[in-house]
């Protein structure tokens, strides 16, 4: 596993290598530019990695599948089971901490079935957009009560969410991971509706267009 890890991360380093060179061919005035390009690149793997491993087991294992995968094909059909974990991830915890509260539970579990039939959605055919819609909802309930007159309220739902810091808050409850999860959802959606061959070339750009995704979902 771990030399197919190592031949991956070289096949990828040797793409974008292979662009940078290109690029200075044909601008050398670019030099600089190109320059800090690598230095970007050698340091946005380091920190890939370390982010990999601080990561809950069921997340870092997909993403660690990811990274051994070979071609850009692989590496997009592998990518969107990252997101998809982290949007299942991130909504069974906040179903978790809901149905700490058995009043706040009856109340808003019906609304969220209400809003699962209204799309289409159920838990029974669970899928991405299910997940991303059930945080989202959920979420938007939290961000209520916490910003709500009632500082008892407020108390009791950080409570629910375990007492988190600001800035964990902020990344449970505020808006950058959704619009992340949202944005690689239409874009899985908008290619699994595309039945031709997906040349190489459109593989590497889907590929390139989910690592910038991964970088955002990795600072939500």
């Amino acid at each position: 596993k771990s030399l197919s890890a190592a031949l991956s991360i070289l096949d990828a380093a040797r793409s974008d290598v292979d662009l940078m060179q290109t690029r200075l061919w044909e601008s050398p005035e670019t030099e600089a530019d190109v320059r800090d390009q690598v230095g970007v690149w050698l340091s946005r793997t380091e920190r890939l990695h370390s982010w990999i491993d601080s990561l809950p087991f069921p997340l870092a294992s997909s993403l660690w599948t990811y990274v051994s995968v070979g071609s850009h094909r692989e590496s997009v059909e592998q990518l969107i089971h990252v997101f998809e974990a982290f949007s299942q991830f991130h909504a069974t915890h906040m179903i978790a901490a809901l149905h700490q509260d058995p009043s706040l539970w009856k109340s808003l579990v019906p609304r969220l079935r209400t809003m699962h039939r209204a799309n289409h959605l159920s838990f029974a055919l669970a899928t991405f957009a299910t997940w991303r819609s059930t945080s989202d909802f959920i979420a938007a309930e939290f961000r209520r009560g916490l910003n709500g007159d009632d500082v008892e309220q407020a108390g009791r739902y950080l409570a629910l969410l375990g007492d988190p810091s600001p800035a964990g808050v902020q990344r449970l409850l505020g808006p950058d991971l959704s619009q992340v999860l949202a944005k690689v959802n239409t874009l899985r959606n908008k290619w699994v509706g595309h039945t031709g061959a997906v040349s190489p070339g459109e593989a590497q750009s889907r590929h390139e267009r989910l690592r910038e995704h991964l970088i955002e979902l990795r600072n939500a």
